[in-house]
């Protein structure tokens, strides 16, 4: 079976006020044409109004139509960057966008936003944040954590002090999480260099530049009741089928589906072990009919996973923390991405960590399917 047709892979950059985004954007755009990329950075739609006289400020109406029409900039320039791509039929082709459609998110209350996405035509949050952006590298404000080199004159628009972009800095975030590849840049670098290295590096892992790879840290855990938490964090629907297709090289076939509130998204994998806790990972996405295909093609000797999975953000690492419904149902199991089997991971004191199974074939979720 066929999958998807060519796309152009599309990575959104996002961040809080003073975080680099912007300088990250061209920092990448001219790293990846140093490898035969041809890549196009598409601008931030709300600095494009207001260099034209748009303002959000006046008060709630004023901020509403101001968004309204970030979001239409939005939207018009992420098609019209993408169809242009694609009819230049490049080999390689990147599209980098300045700020994606869940950054609206972080300006006006989960209403309002839900109303503005539904005035174009987009059904829910969770689709515009995992369906429209493969990848996501988020720069933290340099309000947090460095502190000296936050300033607003870099910026005529920003009137942010310390605090408040701070408290900016957490919304927009937390309108990302969720995301399948999400990464966080913090501020620990010796220096602004350092960041956008970091940025590049994180862009490169997430979409697979120049070789697509997974290596992940798994832990068994205790259960944990993240509401009573109360930290931010989303928790999505996985359904995962893997599937009896011709292998090649031992590769394993897989189909799931990533959702909230009955939306969902669809990606086809193909994985194939390199070494131990690291695979070469081949994603796609696909639509919902096509994945409805392939699971007729499901493995007779695996079940179908299911598993409630809650995403969250602990010292700038992104964890996913998995509650299996059916395979070892109960089983809780906390997993990370990482780049390399070298990288330091700072474990979340609100876990309760049991034991390292990131070498342990019997946790991977592909033995949890398993029919014994």
């Amino acid at each position: 079976m066929k999958t998807t047709q060519r796309r152009v892979p599309k990575l959104a950059l996002s961040g809080g006020p003073g975080g680099g985004k912007t300088k990250l954007a061209k920092f990448i755009a001219k790293k990846a044409a140093a490898k035969g990329y041809v890549a196009q950075v598409v601008p931030e739609a709300a600095t494009i109004l207001m260099d034209s006289g748009v303002s959000p400020h006046g008060g709630r109406a004023k901020l509403l139509d101001f968004q309204h029409a970030v979001l239409k900039e939005t939207l018009s320039r992420e098609r019209f960057a993408e169809e242009a791509l694609l009819a230049g039929g490049h080999e390689k082709p990147l599209l980098i966008f300045d700020r994606g459609v869940p950054d609206i998110g972080a300006y006006v209350s989960e209403n309002d936003y839900r109303s503005l996405l539904k005035e174009h035509g987009l059904s829910h949050h969770a689709l515009s944040r995992d369906g429209r952006y493969d990848a996501v590298v988020y720069m933290r404000t340099a309000a947090d954590g460095a502190e000296r080199h936050y300033s607003n004159r870099s910026n005529k628009f920003r009137s942010e002090d310390l605090d408040a972009a701070r408290a900016l800095d957490r919304r927009t975030l937390d309108a990302w999480i969720g995301h399948q590849h999400l990464s966080v840049v913090g501020n620990s670098y010796n220096s602004f260099r350092g960041k956008l290295e970091a940025g590049w590096r994180e862009a490169c892992r997430l979409l697979g530049i120049p070789e697509p790879r997974e290596i992940e840290k798994r832990y068994l855990v205790k259960p944990v009741d993240f509401t009573a938490l109360g930290i931010p964090h989303r928790t999505i629907d996985v359904t995962q089928h893997y599937l009896a297709l011709p292998r090649h090289n031992d590769e394993t076939n897989r189909v799931r589906s990533w959702g909230e509130d009955g939306h969902a998204t669809y990606t086809f994998t193909r994985k194939r072990m390199i070494t131990p806790g690291e695979m070469e990972e081949i994603e796609e996405h696909i639509s919902e009919t096509a994945f409805a295909q392939f699971t007729k093609y499901q493995d007779q000797t695996t079940v179908a996973i299911t598993k409630r999975r809650t995403c969250f953000v602990y010292k700038d690492q992104y964890f996913m923390y998995d509650e299996f419904l059916s395979g070892r149902p109960g089983l809780t199991v906390l997993e990370i991405e990482i780049a390399s089997q070298k990288s330091t991971v700072l474990l979340p004191p609100f876990v309760t960590v049991l034991e390292d199974v990131t070498f342990d074939r019997e946790y991977s979720s592909r033995a949890i399917a398993e029919i014994t």
